[in-house]
């Protein structure tokens, strides 16, 4: 359903800036501050089931955006045949949300984001004057007064996992810190090398890739505790099931059980753990360590995962864009063909990451889709891709 009395989105803005040169334009910089507002934001609200519609397409809100741009340009040598200059660039850019309408609800999930459902059970939300994006999930640890984990028992492994808290949480955001970028261009007479790196620093990813392939032992992530070698404990099982084996992949579950938790010992005796913590359990003999297998599937896996490091994670990265090298042939040559100038380069693009905080080294770029609302989601480990090109430029 289409209100009948929507009004048409209006954008106000304004933008000042500098630009700033000195020593002979060796020193310059150009800086920029905008902020714009685009009120009566067109979207839907849900109606109640009795109207037989689902929703209405009304305005709902102001969306405001504010930023600075900075890029400083520096030339540390300069003689007849040698030139270097330095750039650097910087940018960031905040959107804020008011003027939510009372039917929106505590907060307005944004297209394609569902926060209590799916692979990822995390949603990208607008609420009144938060931030445009904030992601939000039901799947954080479930926590006690005191800030403790709380434990779920799993009597048929003699292990403990995570809970899930079933509490829509704020956890992360889409939108970065900031981002840049550093060129650097060394020209030596005929010869040019052109180096561009460029970064990012905060806002988030949620990784099926990750999240998957550590649940089912694929990834690197999964690794941890699996032996002694990655961190796990060695012991010689007294449950009646698996005495006398010798395991070398237990762990240490960092967090406490659930008030009027029992458990049946190695010994064969019930004991309530309820409020005591897993490293305690486990020195009072009434539990063994858990294995690092039955932890790490249920910490990432569909039915009961939680968010944690292992697939949701703020992104940075340094990049390496781009390296280019030209040069100029003898005008000598050029004239013997005739030509003006003759002009050979070699560019490779994406080269790889200097620097990278995602697990498994997955490609902080693959993101899923390519609307806003997605653009903190991957599920296809999109391989990293570099591109070599050679170019030949003849002017007649």
């Amino acid at each position: 359903m289409v209100d009948p009395n929507i009004l048409p989105e209006r954008k106000n803005s304004f933008e000042i800036g500098a630009d700033l040169r000195f020593f002979n334009n060796r020193l310059s910089a150009d800086v920029a501050y905008y902020n714009e507002a685009i009120t009566n934001q067109i979207s839907t609200i849900p109606l109640p089931g009795e109207t037989g519609l689902s929703s209405m397409l009304t305005n709902v809100g102001t969306m405001t955006n504010k930023g600075v741009e900075i890029s400083l340009k520096v030339v540390p040598v300069q003689t007849k045949d040698l030139k270097w200059t330095s750039t650097f660039n910087y940018w960031n850019n905040t959107t804020m949300i008011s003027d939510l309408r009372d039917e929106v609800g505590a907060y307005k999930a944004l297209a394609n984001s569902d926060v209590t459902y799916g692979n990822f059970r995390v949603g990208a939300v607008a609420f009144e004057d938060g931030e445009y994006g904030v992601l939000m999930s039901d799947t954080k640890p479930k926590v006690d007064a005191n800030g403790n984990k709380i434990l779920t028992w799993r009597s048929g492994q003699h292990g403990a996992i995570l809970t899930r808290s079933g509490k829509v949480e704020e956890v992360g955001k889409i939108n970065p810190d900031f981002e840049g970028s550093w060129d650097n261009t060394f020209r030596y007479k005929n010869l040019s090398l052109s180096v561009l790196l460029d970064a990012r620093f905060g806002g988030h990813i949620a990784s099926y890739s990750n999240k998957y392939g550590t649940s089912y032992g694929l990834l690197e992530t999964s690794l941890k505790w699996r032996d002694e070698e990655h961190g796990g404990i060695t012991w010689t099982s007294q449950y009646p099931d698996s005495k006398g084996q010798t395991f070398h992949d237990g762990m240490i579950p960092d967090g406490v059980f659930a008030e009027g938790q029992t458990v049946v010992a190695p010994n064969g005796s019930t004991v309530n753990v309820g409020g005591m913590s897993y490293q305690a359990a486990y020195e009072a003999g009434h539990v063994e360590p858990t294995h690092a297998a039955l932890y790490t599937y249920f910490a990432n896996s569909w039915s009961g995962g939680v968010i944690n490091d292992d697939w949701f994670s703020e992104v940075k990265y340094i990049a390496v864009r781009n390296i280019s090298v030209s040069y100029t042939l003898p005008k000598t040559l050029a004239q013997k063909m005739k030509a003006q100038n003759l002009y050979v380069a070699l560019n490779a693009r994406n080269l790889g990451y200097l620097y990278n905080s995602l697990p498994n080294n997955l490609n902080p770029e693959s993101f899923r889709g390519t609307s806003s609302s997605a653009s903190f989601r991957e599920r296809s480990f999109t391989p990293y891709t570099a591109t070599y090109t050679m170019t030949l430029s003849i002017d007649f």
